[in-house]
């Protein structure tokens, strides 16, 4: 046997020794984050989603992955529409206790009415309420116009966020608003009464 070939096979046990070992503590942490764009800094979103439960952690991969998968998808249509981060990202964020959701945010919080917090450099204001002896995230303003509502984005037509999203559960046409069913919570699209033309998103946990 070649000295080469001994070489070679020593490495290829190295390595798995060492795949073994990372592996084989059972402690591998998630800790996700979306960073920002150099270019558009205006629309950055840097939220990082990280929980101790097999299923939270889960949800955190596949948002982080839907995240990194470039800026290109299709909608339920078949349309290809420019994304930013997912409205799953913030969906993730619902129920959470406040303590440990300002823990894993990556900046701090600046309070705004209603005793609730916003989060400027991320773009969301959350208010919370209580949940036995927990104060829990029950309603998030999405304040980015970049946020992908499963290929529309706010600046689009309501019209557009039926077509993908179906059927409204109320619409109040006076006050300019639709809300839909969206992976059981509540999906507040407000627009502009006379053109249609999308203005802002929030998501609730039950409706008002």
């Amino acid at each position: 046997m070649s000295k080469r070939v001994v070489m070679i096979i020593g490495a290829i046990v190295i390595v798995g020794i060492a795949v073994i070992l990372f592996f084989g503590n059972g402690s591998v942490s998630l800790f996700f984050a979306f960073q920002a764009n150099p270019n558009k800094a205006e629309k950055n979103i840097d939220i990082p989603i990280s929980s101790s439960s097999p299923s939270a952690k889960s949800e955190s991969k596949e948002n982080a992955s839907s995240a990194s998968q470039g800026t290109i998808k299709e909608n339920e249509k078949g349309d290809a529409k420019a994304t930013g981060v997912s409205v799953d990202t913030y969906v993730s964020l619902m129920g959470m206790p406040k303590e440990l959701l300002t823990s894993l945010m990556t900046e701090e919080a600046k309070p705004v009415e209603q005793d609730g917090l916003e989060f400027p450099t991320n773009k969301i204001r959350i208010w919370f309420e209580k949940s036995g002896e927990q104060q829990i995230s029950n309603k998030i303003a999405m304040l980015s116009p970049d946020v992908d509502y499963n290929g529309v984005k706010i600046g689009d037509n309501i019209s557009e966020f039926k077509r993908v999203l179906g059927k409204t559960t109320l619409e109040n046409k006076e006050s300019a608003f639709a809300n839909f069913t969206y992976k059981e919570m509540v999906l507040n699209i407000n627009y502009d009464p006379k053109t249609g033309k999308t203005t802002s998103g929030n998501l609730f946990k039950h409706w008002k």
